[in-house]
């Protein structure tokens, strides 16, 4: 869906609750983490044994994020970032972690997006290295998710192109594969037979579909039918949209019948206007 859908991008995963056991968990091993990268770097001589861990692991996303066919900017990261030779630095007691840094933070700038820019610039100010690798990792987790929805986005055509080929062969190889696994979509369109029946509409495989479809726009269809459970949060958007329309349309046609010219006064659309906002809020419960 990310892929198909352009108002669907990826976005960055969600942090466990700090409140949770798990997050709770995280929290003490990422701070023991850190405390032992400064208590190393604190150290007399430091000990970067922690801190050129980082930096390769720091290189290996650079190297992921230039393209394939920039291999001069690869050769230069090989070139400049020789874990190696910051070894021997180290030794001999000349190794420059703010020249890493700063070789680091300008490489990302030529890499990233123009609106990273700031938060990327603003590591430089940083005094303490602990934070200064934790906010690089920051940074490149944000370039890895961008550098993701741009190909996702140059490749939407192409996905465009075969999806309904490869939904419907995915769909065929299921079905053969599980004969029972549409028993939510057989009791959906059932019980919507039965009340077009009941109704006395006739029925035929498109006025069927239309009818169910309408169902899990006009009304909450439980259980959700396995053919649609992918798109559901898209079923639920249009109900919002048009439970906007309808509450619209209505209070515009009681207004016009009990106000009149009235609306056609700056001051009188200026208060209703409001409503029509509160209409198109997710956060608003219309049922009511």
């Amino acid at each position: 869906s990310s892929g198909i859908n352009a108002e669907w991008p990826l976005r960055p995963g969600s942090m466990p609750d700090p409140n949770s056991i798990v997050g709770h968990v995280k929290q003490i091993v990422h701070r023991a983490f850190w405390d032992s990268v400064r208590a190393g770097l604190q150290q007399s001589p430091p000990d970067y044994e922690h801190s050129l861990r980082l930096i390769a692991e720091i290189k290996g996303i650079l190297l992921d994020l230039v393209p394939a066919q920039v291999q001069r900017a690869k050769d230069q990261i090989n070139e400049v970032m020789d874990i190696e030779l910051y070894k021997q630095q180290i030794e001999n007691e000349s190794f420059n972690l703010q020249g890493v840094v700063k070789f680091v933070v300008e490489l990302m700038l030529g890499l990233c997006a123009p609106a990273r820019d700031t938060t990327i610039r603003s590591i430089l100010s940083q005094s303490d290295p602990v934070e200064v690798f934790r906010e690089v990792f920051g940074a490149l987790d944000l370039m890895r998710l961008d550098m993701a929805n741009y190909q996702l986005r140059s490749l939407r055509p192409a996905l465009l192109a075969n999806s309904v080929q490869y939904e419907q062969d995915k769909f065929r190889s299921l079905l053969a594969n599980n004969p029972a696994t549409l028993d939510r979509t057989k009791m959906w369109l059932a019980s919507t037979d039965k009340r077009m029946r009941e109704s006395g509409q006739p029925v035929s495989p498109s006025t069927l579909l239309n009818n169910a479809f309408i169902r899990v726009i006009q009304e909450e269809v439980d259980p959700i039918p396995e053919t649609i459970a992918m798109d559901i949060s898209r079923f639920i958007t249009i109900a919002r949209e048009l439970s906007a329309v309808v509450f619209s349309a209505a209070t515009i046609l009681v207004l016009q019948t009990g106000v009149g010219p009235a609306l056609q006064q700056d001051s009188f659309a200026n208060k209703v206007s409001p409503l029509f906002i509160c209409a198109t809020d997710p956060s608003v419960d219309l049922s009511c």
